[in-house]
């Protein structure tokens, strides 16, 4: 390839400070050959997965609620700018836009007057998305955005806005130390004393269609869809809604399978050992990054982006012709840190 193999990381401040961020720490621990792809050649797929893309979509709208703009009018952009995209790799993203509008259209009604529902906290001039940059120890600057922090039954919460095909069992949020760093972080930087993490849970699982039988009518077989799907379907085939409406009522009763929140409160007593490994992996890197580039294998390799150019390398195929083909510059995160 390619002038990329050549980077060295862009990973020193000009005061000589080694940067770090959670998704750099996380694929050093994971593997440094992703490392390496990621954060020093600095690849990217050019595709994105259906999960990635649909989880930007709904950060982005969530983001835009909470910022007091409408949210479907940056649904409307993202479609204006990469719809044409999306209908060419309809078998990888489906109809995500419509999947999009459905789903959140859905969330946004759920948590509206509920005891769960969140009020942000704004830090300094941001409600969302907060950058941070500190010094959490010497030599080492730790950067990165967090979701949001807000109040909730009558607590303050960091705020994890999470979309997964399943919703992930409780050992899953235990083993997300991101969380706990980044109540440290609120901490260090004089934001206000948090009481854990509220998990903001929404499925990003296309909603069913319901099946028109051959009689004309609308199946009653059990249904995993939203409210606003069956209506739509029943319009579409002009069925009478009032006739169907315990369909639709059924998919009312399910919304809690779509949306959860979360509460989980944190231990003063794990936050120590949790910020202290992290450190050790930044002081690790500092010494190796650009150079260790050893290999991982595990589970993690069949969802890691790059295991087309690992699995290249060990077959002894042409590595230089995938990432040309497959793969394009990642500089996003260095270009948003640095403008911060």
């Amino acid at each position: 390839m390619s002038k990329s193999s050549s980077k060295q990381p862009k990973s020193l401040t000009k005061n000589g400070l080694f940067k770090v961020s959670q998704s750099k720490v996380s694929a050093w621990r994971t593997c440094r050959q992703k490392y390496h792809y990621a954060h020093v050649e600095q690849l990217m797929r050019k595709k994105k997965s259906r999960p990635l893309t649909f989880g930007s979509i709904i950060h982005s709208m969530i983001e835009a609620d909470i910022n007091g703009k409408n949210p479907f009018a940056t649904l409307k952009k993202v479609e204006k700018e990469f719809g044409n995209l999306f209908r060419e790799e309809r078998e990888m993203y489906g109809d995500i836009i419509q999947d999009v509008k459905y789903i959140m259209t859905a969330y946004f009604d759920y948590w509206d007057g509920r005891p769960e529902s969140i009020v942000y906290n704004p830090i300094g001039k941001f409600k969302c998305e907060i950058p941070y940059e500190i010094e959490i120890v010497d030599g080492i600057l730790a950067k990165g955005t967090i979701d949001a922090v807000g109040k909730a039954k009558k607590l303050n919460w960091l705020v994890e806005h999470k979309s997964h095909k399943v919703f992930p069992m409780p050992d899953h949020r235990w083993r997300n130390l991101q969380s706990v760093l980044y109540i440290r972080i609120v901490d260090m930087h004089g934001w206000g004393t948090l009481d854990g993490t509220c998990w903001d849970y929404i499925r990003s699982k296309p909603p069913t269609h319901p099946a028109i039988l051959k009689s004309g009518l609308m199946s009653r077989a059990a249904l995993d869809s939203l409210p606003d799907v069956v209506r739509d379907v029943l319009k579409a085939n002009k069925l009478d809604l009032k006739k169907n409406m315990d369909i639709v009522e059924q998919q009312e009763k399910q919304l809690g399978s779509w949306f959860e929140r979360v509460f989980t409160p944190v231990s003063k007593s794990i936050i120590d050992p949790v910020v202290n490994d992290y450190i050790d992996t930044a002081r690790e890197m500092s010494e190796l990054a650009g150079k260790s580039k050893t290999k991982t294998f595990g589970r993690h390799c069949e969802w890691c982006d790059f295991r087309q150019l690992c699995a290249a390398e060990l077959q002894g195929h042409d590595v230089d012709f995938i990432k040309e083909r497959e793969y394009g510059p990642n500089d996003y995160e260095d270009k948003r840190l640095e403008t911060e």
